[in-house]
């Protein structure tokens, strides 16, 4: 069985589209194809210009192509609801779980931040991810900064590292700082976010604005080199960003604040360290969290 593909015109025939939706939301389209009657597997959808294209495991039957014909129809565009780790302002210590009935507990991690490859590299970036696979609302984290690194290491942490979340609307050029997304895609994010375009190794840009009207999404800073539209859009969330470390120091994330941060089971949690020294240095934190 070889996968196979269905090409719709957006403006033709996704018919269904409601404003302020123009463009298919992928994550909706893809629920309600898994949720429909078509028997055969689907592999993944693409959204570029005026064509919205399906992959499939195997070919269609010609009731099934009927059936997603129908589903193209009504698709209206709305995204689905976000479901995002945030911590609210507020004072009770769980936000996503029943605090008659949720448990506290305290789990230590340990990796080791690979050393750099030479005298003449400035550093080099280890990521060390972790999840639950339940439900959790994080508290805090805590540790002590190696006592072998050096001042000019760096510690980052984030939730749901380069999740896909939408598409990019249109081109955009190099040495600007505005881009365009799609529906999907702005419904996800919010200024503080981080986000990547096309790829995992793409330069992560922060969000200074967003215009849901337009679809105007402003970075702080301009875009280095140009993107094409239906690019994807990846989102990445930080908790703690560009900590330059000092040896043997206590850290805390979130100790002086209320409330907890809520984060659904098997979302990837990244701790990234820069290791400026060409040794091996050993780190070590702990989370504190009700499930």
């Amino acid at each position: 069985m070889a996968v196979t593909k269905y090409t719709y015109s957006i403006s033709q025939d996704f018919t269904g589209l409601v404003s302020p939706y123009t463009r298919p939301d992928i994550g909706r389209l893809t629920q309600e194809i898994q949720e429909s009657a078509i028997i055969t597997a689907l592999d993944h959808i693409d959204c570029g210009g005026d064509a919205c294209d399906i992959y499939f495991k195997a070919a269609l039957s010609s009731g099934d192509e009927t059936v997603l014909d129908g589903i193209v129809a009504a698709h209206t565009g709305a995204p689905l609801a976000p479901n995002l780790p945030v911590q609210p302002v507020k004072i009770e210590d769980t936000s996503g779980l029943d605090p008659s009935t949720a448990n506290t507990m305290l789990r230590g991690y340990k990796f080791t931040a690979v050393g750099k490859d030479s005298a003449e590299d400035d550093g080099k970036w280890t990521n060390y991810d972790f999840s639950f696979p339940y439900d959790v609302d994080l508290l805090m984290g805590e540790g002590m900064a190696p006592p072998e690194g050096s001042e000019d290491d760096i510690m980052e942490f984030s939730v749901a590292p380069d999740t896909i979340i939408g598409q990019l609307a249109a081109d955009a050029g190099a040495g600007q700082p505005v881009v365009y997304m799609n529906a999907s895609a702005l419904q996800n994010l919010k200024p503080g976010y981080h986000t990547k375009i096309g790829a995992a190794t793409d330069k992560c840009h922060e969000i200074a604005a967003i215009n849901h009207s337009t679809g105007q999404v402003t970075f702080v800073e301009d875009l280095d080199e140009a993107k094409t539209a239906g690019e994807y859009i990846l989102r990445t969330i930080n908790y703690c960003e560009s900590i330059h470390m000092t040896p043997g120091e206590a850290l805390d994330l979130g100790g002086q604040t209320s409330g907890a941060a809520f984060i659904p089971g098997s979302t990837t949690m990244r701790v990234r360290y820069w290791n400026t020294l060409e040794t091996d240095t050993d780190v070590t934190f702990r989370i504190i969290l009700k499930y």
